[in-house]
């Protein structure tokens, strides 16, 4: 596979999973990372590209030519619900505003034939509440009430969904 994929979130638990495999399959890969550089990882196939999903000036280019754009970069609230302004800001920018500024740099590179994106099972309060049937995108977003995390991943999804229907941008 010649195909070049753009990928937020490769230094993370899943992202370096991820990494391997596209690697692996002969993909070459540029990776957005934060703070460190997925550990243990080294192929002539892989860029690292040193930036930060809030500020798009930072990885834009390297979205250019990109076939595939997987977004994983995420933050997450694992304690209480979340109470204070401060943390609501901390996740609203990194969620939503840092997907934005990866749906906008993948539309405006305009190369991009698939962009996929990891939701959680928040989205469906999974945790919460039992299911009869297994999870499907058929099923209703319901997020938990005071789960901020949640709220924005259904967010995210919708975003997706509307940036395909307006912009025709594959995900």
């Amino acid at each position: 596979m010649n195909k070049t994929v753009f990928l937020t979130g490769g230094a993370g638990r899943i992202g370096k999973y991820v990494l391997r495999k596209l690697l692996d399959r002969g993909c070459r890969v540029k990776v957005l990372v934060h703070k460190t550089a997925p550990e243990g990882i080294a192929s002539d196939h892989l860029e690292i590209i040193q930036g930060d999903i809030l500020d798009r000036d930072t990885f834009a280019n390297a979205v250019q030519g990109c076939h595939f754009v997987c977004h994983l970069a995420a933050v997450f609230d694992l304690g209480s619900e979340v109470e204070t302004d401060s943390e609501n800001v901390y996740l609203f920018d990194h969620l939503i505003r840092g997907t934005y500024n990866v749906l906008e740099a993948a539309r405006q590179a305009g190369t991009v034939d698939l962009f996929a994106y990891a939701s959680s099972d928040a989205v469906f309060s999974a945790i919460y509440k039992q299911h009869d049937k297994p999870i499907t995108e058929e099923i209703e977003l319901t997020p938990r009430s005071g789960r901020f995390y949640a709220m924005a991943k259904a967010t995210m999804e919708n975003m997706c969904v509307n940036y395909y229907k307006t912009y025709g941008l594959p995900y």
